[in-house]
């Protein structure tokens, strides 16, 4: 019974933190447009990251393989990020043109076509090195 109270207090949060995305939008939207795309990619990074968690407790339940499921799909876009991110600074150009230059691009509708492949592919190799 406490499980689905938690599963459904993340849901709960993951509202919160859209409907707060959407008030803070409408009234500072047009004084600092550019740091807005920030605050859409992180509050929309966090909900789907407490989205899927919350679903992969639903379907895997041992704790230390739920780490391993959750941190290692999380944990390698991250640092491909940032280690680009890193990258284009240093180089001297700012995370602002890149992130207007992406969105321009076709970088933003490639990649999350790409995430469920890149992540069963991952579990492939996890169950068969684990039960093979």
């Amino acid at each position: 019974m406490s499980f689905h109270l938690f599963v459904s207090s993340l849901i709960s949060f993951i509202r919160v933190l859209q409907f707060s995305e959407y008030r803070s939008f409408l009234s500072l939207g047009r004084f600092l447009p550019k740091y807005f795309i920030l605050l859409d990619a992180m509050v929309n990074g966090i909900a789907s990251l407490i989205s899927f968690s919350a679903l992969s407790l639903l379907v895997y339940r041992n704790a230390i393989d739920f780490c391993v499921l959750i941190l290692y799909p999380v944990t390698f876009p991250n640092l491909w990020m940032s280690s680009n991110s890193f990258l284009i600074e240093s180089l001297g150009f700012s995370r602002y043109s890149t992130i207007s230059s992406a969105n321009r691009d076709s970088f933003t509708s490639f990649f999350p076509i790409w995430i469920p492949f890149f992540f069963s592919f991952f579990l492939f190799f996890y169950f068969s090195d684990c039960c093979g």
